[in-house]
């Protein structure tokens, strides 16, 4: 990227996304290990951070149009600071319970339900519309290398140092996104041009009006309630066989890196974003199914990363879609329901596919799962208007309304 502010931005972006993988792996281990080793903890705690987020995220988005974006990514990151700070104490002072972990994920979504939205606009700001769809691409690389090498770190720091090492590393790693934040260029800073923003109850009745973005929140729904929640499901497919767990895992987050460095900049310049949504949705269900029938690992490995492949196709591109159609007003509000819709449902339907697969069958619920990801991806294409969409005749007046 040749501006400097975009640069300083993903460098400290990249930083707090490893650390934010320390946590994460930390956190569902620390709760595994004080819960007695139950795994349902580890679910409720990834609610707790979901709930928030489905909740408040679509009314607090509009915030971003209220005040500096900036100031609000600064403000969320140093709560976030604050939390993994003193979740790290409790650990290192062996006084951590689930329910500590639980108050701190609940208000951890809290701060996501804001950040999110700000962090979106915000990246808006510095890219321009020019450099915007750009700008989530090179987004969606560092999110999936962090996510990639975050836990294998992880593994490694806990197993030599302990588990708090992981949270006192987040915290530190979000001194980098404040400073990035605070040294960005005076000259090159786009300050918030205070406007309205929309309701929640106007930007509802906007999506209901406009087929295709509310294909777009569709096919996030789709691809997180019955596609990437399936993953909570992966320990439980492989009968809890560690190596071939997160052999499994690491091939979709593979996969999802791959995508971003080869496959995301062949369609950059794809115009007809219903054909190619559908597509990755149909994708996707396919490698899932595969995984799920056939229990040989060499081929669940290949389908595991084609599952990661179409998986970073579909969120860039909605991603890309929601910055870059809607009336600029709208963005508040839309970047909050999509931060509910991908980040707060995947939790709540990994944890309602266990509670199937734990009363029936592992298989069928994957299969399950696939099979209402395919009549979802069907249902899109007999939408007239999902299916002509073409982002060169409909996409620039619109984002000027």
């Amino acid at each position: 990227m040749s501006i400097p502010n975009l640069r300083l931005f993903f460098a400290g972006q990249a930083i707090s996304l490893v650390g934010t993988w320390l946590q994460s792996t930390a956190q569902a281990l620390l709760v595994y290990r004080v819960s007695g080793g139950h795994s349902e903890p580890v679910a409720i705690t990834a609610c707790c951070t979901a709930i928030p987020l489905i909740l408040l995220g679509p009314m607090l988005g509009n915030l971003t149009s209220q005040i500096s974006r900036r100031h609000l990514v600064i403000a969320t990151q140093a709560v976030e600071l604050l939390l993994a700070a003193v979740l790290g104490l409790l650990v290192h002072a062996h006084i951590a319970t689930p329910a500590c972990v639980y108050v701190l994920a609940f208000l951890l979504g809290c701060a996501e339900a804001i950040y999110f939205p700000a962090v979106q606009r915000l990246l808006r700001d510095i890219a321009g519309s020019t450099h915007i769809r750009s700008a989530v691409g090179l987004s969606a690389v560092i999110s999936n290398i962090a996510r990639f090498g975050g836990p294998t770190l992880a593994g490694l720091l806990i197993g030599s140092f302990g588990i708090s090492i992981a949270f006192f590393l987040n915290s530190l790693s979000f001194v980098a996104v404040i400073v990035s934040l605070l040294l960005l260029r005076e000259e090159q800073k786009q300050h918030v041009e205070r406007q309205e923003g929309w309701s929640l109850l106007k930007t509802v009745k906007y999506l209901s009006q406009d087929v295709r973005m509310l294909g777009v929140f569709a096919t996030v729904g789709l691809m997180n309630v019955f596609g990437q929640s399936c993953y909570a499901l992966i320990p439980a497919l492989e009968a809890g066989d560690a190596r071939a767990t997160g052999l499994l895992l690491g091939a979709a987050g593979l996969g999802s890196l791959t995508s971003a460095l080869c496959v995301m900049p062949f369609f950059q310049g794809f115009r007809r974003p219903g054909l190619l949504l559908c597509g990755a949705l149909l994708w996707m269900s396919s490698a899932l199914a595969v995984t799920a029938s056939f229990h040989f690992l060499p081929l669940q490995l290949i389908s595991m990363w084609s599952l990661g492949l179409a998986t970073t196709v579909l969120f860039v591109t909605t991603l890309g879609l929601i910055q870059t159609v809607p009336p600029v007003p709208t963005h508040g509000a839309l970047f909050g329901l999509f931060g509910a819709v991908f980040y707060g449902s995947q939790p709540v339907a990994a944890l309602g596919l266990a509670y199937l697969a734990d009363r029936g069958s592992i298989t069928r619920t994957m299969r399950g799962s696939a099979l209402a990801e395919v009549l979802g991806a069907l249902l899109l294409l007999l939408l007239p208007r999902w299916r002509a969409w073409d982002v060169r005749q409909l996409a620039a007046p619109e984002a000027t309304t």
